[in-house]
């Protein structure tokens, strides 16, 4: 768990400055340089590797129905308007149905791939193989087939399934599809011939060498239409060409630059087909059932020939009176606009049961049966086109097409709630009319009961006979002029662009992934520098530190591989070197050569106080200085561990609390000659109030009198009271930070003690410096001396070790 900064001082460093994350930067300028590299290559292997995606595009122009006279209505009444009809288009080319039905007119059902790197690869454009599979008999889906190559024209199948394998079958009659899942069976693996047919009761297919050449091992994988109506589907991109237009664009991104241009084809001559089924479905059903209606007219006409030929023959009379024409030509006359009246009624009641229930039964346009009026005629005519497209939808359909089903629905229900009213009116009018006519036909008839009985019969055969007649004589007319209506239906869409290919891929773009690659080999290091920035409180470049203190750094202390506290053990180690520099920098700066006392301390423990101040008096020493370490770490003292002495059973406290003990009888010496030590002693409650003492004073007094050099190590300065005690002791202080250990904010402490506490004699070293950071900052004190002046005693090694030591 990270230690939580010491809160040393009113004030603290920012962290996130920005120049000193420019700096970091700037100084870590390697490591962008090698992330953007790195990221470089990438960028130009991933291009490689991917597999390019070519565009291809189709236009297609949607042409408004301008004579649709229902619209006015329908946008009156707060519903979709036409402005929409181009919006429900787009839906409608992206309905699950229609992407199904492009896919079965197309081979697109077998998928290739090849191992690459311990995975699949898709194949495209240039196939290996080619499968042909018979789709008359049941197909293995979503199983993946392996095919390796054998000895001249043979090969060995193999077959893996998964959880989603199904057998596909067609049934009644190859007008279903059926997709049952896969329960398990003999799959080989199969040896088969190329050309020839390869059978189990699971597929049957034949596979031919595409290339008419070896190749390694190749997949395939057999896929059912339903899953690559999904896949199309979602491909596909369709929207306004531009705006102030009813053009539409469509596009399609796919690795196979013949089937895309091949799919947005086919998908527009699938919806101009379906467009057409649905206009031409109306003349249909209207045609049956004027056929129907002729049959029944035809038999009854053909009946009241035969009796009114039979009824002449027996009667012996060809010819009616005057008068019996006269009232034969008016009863037929209203007999005649009365048929047509019941048959318009007919229907109206027939279009009032349909808008209540639209299963009840089938609806015809009304101008089939003589209804002349255009903007009930074209609100009918639009119901049923909307009809019969939501008809078309129902059987295979995804998910995502509901909401196509809603709007049609939305439209199909305004499109009710208009014609209820205005059929409600029109069954009304003609009830009264029929009523009228009725009556009309009551009166004539009081004439026609006044004729012979024989002319009676006959004119009323001959009454019959010619309403029959007239009934067929006007659906055959229908019959003719609806015929005609479907033969000249066409779609008012047309396709104005055939797809064409982008011969460029629009994917990969190298410009663009070297863009990518350059701008995260910038980013990924730079954020990984502010992030450690905003987690990493501790001190690590020595320059950040030179930057951040008020007072003088004296010098750094590099990591010690192996420890050894007397210098003279090995004088020519770079630690050695660094504690010299410092003995210098000492005598040059502030004529500190021959005699002097130094404080050491640090702002918390660990940092490395007591080995700095070892070192120091070890330098001294060194010089044939007469020196003493003086430990003033009463809490915590750790001189005897680290020189191996006898113990810290006496020492500076022993001296101030027991009468008439000699402080020369509680030194130690050392293995370093002119080096000796006078411990801290135990630790006793009242021993940091003895340094406030007299005899303390004196003591101090004593030791600069027989020494040149007295080294106190004391107590961490943000722990403990009495350091600052012994400055007024003291020619020099040195104020101790570790890197990777001490917070960053301790930089403050340091020149706290300047600034607000008006010491001006403490100074730094910064301690267990990383090799690696001092050369590349290549710090150099004094009169030229470097941290690489000297270098320890190491086998010599080669160029790598040269390189990277």
């Amino acid at each position: 768990m990270q230690e939580n900064p010491p809160k040393l001082s009113t004030s603290e460093i920012d962290i996130l400055n920005p120049n000193r994350i420019l700096e970091k930067t700037l100084s870590n300028w390697y490591i962008f340089l090698g992330s953007v590299f790195i990221s470089t290559i990438l960028a130009f292997y991933i291009t490689k590797e991917t597999t390019p995606i070519y565009e291809s595009e189709g236009l297609l122009l949607i042409s408004e129905d301008k004579n649709n006279l229902s619209l006015d209505i329908f946008s009156s009444t707060g519903g979709p308007s036409e402005n929409t009809s181009l919006q429900n288009e787009i839906v409608n080319l992206q309905t699950y149905s229609l992407a199904y039905e492009t896919v079965k007119q197309l081979d697109l059902n077998v998928s290739y791939f090849k191992e690459n790197f311990f995975r699949l690869k898709p194949i495209y454009n240039k196939y290996p193989i080619k499968v042909q599979a018979n789709w008359e008999k049941p197909q293995l889906i979503n199983a993946l087939f392996k095919i390796i190559p054998g000895k001249e024209n043979e090969f060995i199948v193999e077959i893996e399934v998964s959880a989603n394998t199904q057998i596909y079958t067609k049934q009644f009659g190859g007008k279903a599809d059926v997709y049952s899942p896969f329960k398990g069976g003999d799959l080989g693996p199969f040896q088969g011939e190329y050309g020839q047919i390869i059978s189990n009761p699971y597929f049957e297919f034949s596979i031919f060498n595409g290339q008419n050449e070896n190749f390694e091992s190749v997949y395939f994988k057999i896929q059912g239409d339903g899953s690559l109506a999904k896949k199309y589907k979602s491909m596909v991109n369709i929207g306004p060409e531009s705006k102030g237009n009813t053009a539409l664009l469509l596009k399609i991104a796919h690795p196979d630059k013949e089937i895309g241009e091949l799919y947005i084809n086919t998908l527009m001559t699938t919806f101009l087909a379906s467009d057409l089924k649905i206009k031409s479905l109306i003349s249909q059903q209207s045609l049956e059932f004027i056929q129907n209606q002729i049959t029944t007219v035809a038999d009854s006409l053909n009946q009241y020939e035969n009796e009114l030929q039979s009824y002449r023959t027996i009667n012996r009379i060809t010819n009616l009176s005057e008068k019996g024409s006269n009232i034969l030509n008016e009863t037929v006359k209203l007999d005649d606009e009365l048929n047509k009246q019941n048959l318009r009624l007919e229907y109206y009641k027939n279009l009032q049961k349909y808008l209540t229930d639209p299963e009840g039964g089938n609806l015809i346009v009304p101008s089939v049966i003589g209804i002349e009026d255009p903007i009930f005629n074209n609100t009918v005519t639009n119901l049923l086109n909307l009809q019969n497209e939501k008809s078309g939808l129902k059987g295979v359909l995804a998910g995502d097409s509901f909401s196509y089903i809603r709007e049609l629905n939305n439209k199909i229900e305004n499109l009710k709630n208009n014609l209820k009213e205005s059929n409600t009116n029109a069954i009304l009018n003609i009830s009264n009319h029929i009523d009228r006519l009725q009556d009309m036909i009551s009166v004539v008839e009081k004439d026609f009961n006044q004729l012979p009985e024989v002319e009676r019969n006959l004119t009323s055969i001959q009454r019959r006979f010619k309403i029959n007649e007239s009934i067929y004589t006007f659906l055959l007319q229908r019959k003719a002029e609806t015929e005609i209506q479907k033969a000249s239906t066409i779609t008012k869409h047309r396709v104005l662009d055939a797809a064409m290919l982008n011969s460029s891929p629009i994917s990969p773009k190298l410009s663009r992934n070297l863009a990518i690659g350059v701008s995260l080999g910038v980013s990924i290091p730079l954020l990984f520098l502010i992030i450690w920035s905003i987690f990493y409180h501790k001190v690590v470049d020595p320059k950040e530190v030179e930057n951040l203190l008020n007072i003088p750094v004296l010098g750094f202390v590099p990591r010690e591989k192996e420890k050894n506290n007397i210098l003279v053990h090995n004088p020519k180690s770079i630690i050695t070197e660094s504690f010299r520099t410092i003995r210098s920098n000492l005598a040059i700066r502030f004529d500190f050569k021959n005699k002097g006392t130094i404080m050491v301390t640090s702002t918390r423990p660990g940092e490395g106080k007591t080995y700095i101040s070892i070192k120091i008096a070890s330098a001294y020493a060194a010089l044939g200085k007469k020196t003493i370490l003086v430990g003033m770490d009463l809490r915590k003292p750790a001189i005897s561990k680290e020189l191996n002495l006898i113990h810290n059973k006496f020492g500076v406290t022993t001296f101030l609390t027991q009468e008439g003990e000699a402080w020369e009888n509680l030194i130690q010496a050392t293995d370093q000659e002119d080096l000796e030590v006078l411990n801290a002693g135990p630790y006793l409650e009242r021993s940091t109030e003895l340094i406030n003492t007299k005899k303390f004073e004196r003591l101090m007094a004593s030791l600069k009198e027989h020494y040149d050099f007295v080294i106190i190590d004391t107590s961490p300065i943000g722990l403990v009271s009495e350091t600052l005690d012994l400055t007024k002791y003291t020619d020099i202080n040195l104020f101790v930070l570790r890197q990777n250990y001490s917070f960053i904010n301790q930089v403050q402490v340091a020149n706290d003690l300047k600034e607000k506490m008006g010491f001006n004699n403490f100074y730094v070293v910064v301690n267990d410096m990383h090799k690696f950071g001092l050369n590349r900052h290549n710090y150099v004190y004094g009169y030229g001396y470097s941290y690489n002046s000297y270098s320890e005693d190491e086998p010599k090694g080669g160029l790598f070790r040269k390189i990277f030591r």
